[in-house]
């Protein structure tokens, strides 16, 4: 059938049906724009999730350096604790060591000091875990690559420091004079440090606040570069005081060290550890505490006064109101807990026989309160933890692995040796930076992304 001129003019203007292919048009652009908007945003969010992989596996791993193995293998439990197994988001291959160059940011792998660590966490085709999409596929777009680096770092010399103990505030450390400080042992201050004149520093030794400007010396100490740095701690203990002291008050031994009883077991099976027994009084006062038990904890209403004895081992006591501890005394294997101040006399030798061969600490104070230490007293294994302040008096005779962490200040006068046992010490309360290992102990890290 063949058109006339006016009917081929007429079905060349007409416009029916053109909305069609433009339709079509419309709709390819719109699930593109929704491709990005639901893909992208499903992208942004998986990065965040493999970021937070990579930031808890790091700083995971840093706590265990230079021990590469112990690292990577921190790094990992901690990502499956929080993360999960399925994806295979970190693997022992993800983890790389090395130096970190700070000046330049960048990692050297390998070298003779290990003092950082990479984490790669990967949703990749190579991994054989790529996420998926939603609308891209429809542009011929099925899986996207994710992955997310983070790199944590302990700070300059640090990761072989402090395994030795030290003095701990989120305040300020103030000492006095004629005091030496060797074998790794740390002062943080996160509000600064104050030292007197003629101390001496290892160069082992670190005095650590957020800002150095904040150090005040008086004349003549010796301080090797590199001792004083700047960086932040995180303090664990006098958070953990509250949690000690209501689970030996409910006569649970949780936060009970296990290895105080050699004797073998009183009232009970060996089999249990440090206490076989408890037993709840009004208080402990001079008359009474003569009678106390060893191996046994004490939970106690009132006071515990324990002031009239030379010799004091092998218990645990927790007490409602203060704890009393008298002059000219000796002892070890013990761990008071109080929400109230813990106050100590003179002349007291709180020490373990074979104090470093041990291992680990011997006596445990935590505090809601203070600490208050009297004069010419000699520490060696002590674990402390105020959620005030901790005063350890003048003429201190010597202190020798002992690790205080206080929410306030801590302060001291003059000493002999501030130092450590070979290897340092570990907690048997922990968790976390109690415990002073022989492969580096305490430490500050940071997080370079």
């Amino acid at each position: 059938m063949r058109m006339s001129k006016s009917e081929f003019a007429a079905f060349t203007k007409e416009e029916a049906g053109w909305v069609t292919p433009w339709s079509l048009f419309l709709i390819v652009t719109f699930l593109m724009i929704g491709s990005l908007a639901v893909d992208y945003t499903n992208g942004i969010m998986t990065r965040a999730k493999l970021q937070a992989v990579s930031d808890s596996a790091a700083l995971a791993a840093s706590m265990e350096l230079p021990d590469t193995t112990k690292a990577t293998a921190a790094g990992i439990e901690v990502a499956e604790k929080h993360f999960g197994t399925e994806g295979n988001l970190i693997e022992a291959s993800d983890f790389v060591y090395g130096t970190w160059d700070a000046t330049n940011e960048l990692l050297t792998v390998g070298g003779a000091t290990i003092d950082a660590v990479q984490v790669v966490s990967n949703r990749t085709q190579s991994r054989l875990n790529p996420l998926p999409t939603f609308m891209m596929r429809f542009l011929g777009i099925d899986t996207l690559d994710v992955i997310a680096s983070s790199v944590a770092v302990t700070s300059s010399g640090f990761a072989s420091n402090c395994a030795n103990g030290g003095f701990f505030t989120d305040s300020k450390v103030n000492s006095g004079s004629n005091n030496d400080y060797i074998d790794g042992f740390c002062l943080y201050g996160y509000e600064g440090v104050k030292i007197g004149s003629d101390n001496t520093f290892e160069d082992t030794v670190r005095i650590i606040m957020e800002n150095d400007s904040d150090f005040e010396k008086s004349g003549n100490n010796t301080i090797p570069d590199g001792v004083l740095i700047e960086n932040t701690y995180t303090l664990t203990l006098p958070d953990m005081v509250d949690d000690v002291v209501s689970s030996m008050e409910d006569e649970e031994f949780d936060y009970l060290p296990p290895s105080f009883i050699e004797t073998g077991a009183v009232d009970g099976d060996s089999s249990d550890g440090f206490i076989h027994r408890t037993e709840t009084v009004s208080k402990l006062e001079p008359e009474n505490a003569g009678d106390i038990t060893e191996g046994t904890l004490y939970v106690v209403d009132d006071v515990a006064d324990l002031s009239k004895l030379s010799t004091v081992k092998n218990i645990a006591i927790v007490a409602k109101k203060e704890v009393k501890i008298g002059s000219n005394q000796t002892m070890y294997n013990v761990m008071f807990a109080t929400e109230d101040k813990i106050l100590i006399g003179s002349n007291n030798t709180f020490e373990h026989p074979t104090a470093c061969a041990k291992g680990s600490y011997s006596l445990y104070f935590f505090s809601g309160s203070n600490i208050e230490f009297g004069s010419n007293n000699e520490l060696t294994g002590v674990q402390m933890a105020a959620q005030d302040m901790i005063k350890l008096g003048s003429d201190v005779k010597g202190i020798k692995d002992v690790y205080a962490e206080a929410t306030n200040e801590i302060e001291y006068g003059s000493a002999d040796t501030f130092g450590g046992c070979p290897g340092g010490l570990a907690s048997e309360i922990g968790p976390g930076p109690a415990k002073a290992d022989p492969d580096g102990g305490l430490r500050v890290h940071a997080l370079v992304r």
